[in-house]
């Protein structure tokens, strides 16, 4: 899902740290050589939730509540709830991993041409909307396959479980839960 450059990451370090240590680097110099590291905001399982996904799930949400009209909710109440989002997400797709559900090119690529027909477009034209909108197509490629991945997560619970009896709902009926 992420992909970490360690190597670039090393190499600028242990030169910004040679030229400390040299003294050679002046303030300008290192202003110059500074490289913003993402930082990791949640932990998930074996996984981790990075302050850039969570700045692009709030920026897109934001600019949606923006085309919309609405209202933006304060800002530490979205960031917690988006936060809140992306970690259910990331178990649920830990956890579709681990009970072997996997989604082909194939299947993608199947969702994306259904979902140009109900718009009555090619895939081409459906293409250059989704970049026309700012969004990289290959993230939204990404992003459709984790969404049919959790999707067949979810459909393999609901199929897991026991039918509720009509005792069972007279029960609750009748309980003070109701």
């Amino acid at each position: 899902m992420r992909s970490f450059n360690h190597l670039a990451t090393w190499v600028v370090s242990v030169s910004l740290v040679a030229g400390l240590a040299s003294g050679v680097m002046t303030d300008t110099a290192l202003a110059q050589n500074t490289v913003k590291i993402d930082s990791i905001v949640a932990l998930v399982d074996d996984d981790v939730v990075l302050r850039s996904e969570l700045d692009i799930a709030i920026k897109g949400i934001v600019d949606r509540i923006r085309q919309q009209g609405g209202d933006l909710p304060p800002q530490h109440l979205l960031e917690s709830q988006v936060m809140e989002r992306l970690i259910i997400r990331e178990l649920q797709l830990q956890r579709a991993f681990q009970t072997g559900i996997r989604i082909s090119d194939a299947d993608i690529d199947q969702s994306l041409m259904m979902l140009a027909q109900q718009n009555n477009i090619t895939l081409m034209q459906l293409r250059q909307v989704i970049e026309g909108d700012g969004e990289d197509f290959g993230e939204f490629r990404e992003n459709m396959g984790e969404e049919m991945m959790t999707e067949r997560l979810r459909q393999r619970v609901v199929n897991s479980m026991d039918p509720i009896t009509e005792t069972e709902i007279d029960i609750l009926l009748a309980s003070d839960r109701f």
